[in-house]
């Protein structure tokens, strides 16, 4: 995936989750969004890891992150 591709999916997951009710939400349903939103909806896992290589960051008090398991 380029930069502007990684951006802009990493944007469109801060706006999901201001939008989100709860505090959390887990990567691969905010990866699934995050990749119907981009109009490939069937690789969400391309989606999943760049979230996930990215440093962990907020919005508004809601982290993205790795659940430990």
């Amino acid at each position: 995936m380029d930069d502007s591709t990684v951006n802009k999916a990493l944007k469109a997951a801060k706006k999901l989750l201001k939008k989100q009710d709860s505090g959390s939400m887990k990567v691969k349903v905010l990866a699934k969004l995050v990749a119907e939103l981009m109009g490939d909806g069937e690789n969400y896992k391309k989606f999943k890891k760049c979230i996930t290589k990215s440093e962990k960051f907020s919005v508004e008090g809601k982290e993205i992150g790795r659940a430990h398991v």
